[in-house]
């Protein structure tokens, strides 16, 4: 029903990301992000498929491209349909799992 998804994270910090650019994927919108440092789990996701706002810049370039994302139905349709996540995210996604049980076992041991 809706093409974008502002997702904005409580806290801009590096690392600090929750499940709101996920679940603008998920939903098959667009996410306007905030936060991480403007870099969310870059060895998961591809940066150019969402639109990344900073705060303390004038964001021309991505009022710009919203506006051609609202009037170009095709030019909207590529956009939607680029691939968001890494190659590699699977095995990124497993070796982080692995290593945090690795190190709940040792503390829980």
């Amino acid at each position: 029903q809706f093409r974008f998804n502002i997702c904005p994270e409580k806290v801009d910090a590096p690392g600090y990301v929750t499940e709101k650019i996920f679940d603008a994927y998920r939903t098959g919108t667009i996410p306007i992000y905030h936060g991480a440092g403007n870099l969310p789990e870059p060895d998961l996701i591809r940066p150019e498929s969402a639109i990344l706002w900073n705060y303390s810049a004038d964001n021309c370039d991505n009022i710009a491209l919203i506006r051609k994302l609202i009037s170009d139905n095709e030019y909207y349709e590529r956009f939607v349909s680029r691939p968001k996540l890494t190659p590699y995210m699977a095995e990124y996604v497993y070796t982080q799992m692995s290593e945090l049980r690795g190190k709940l076992g040792i503390l829980f041991s």
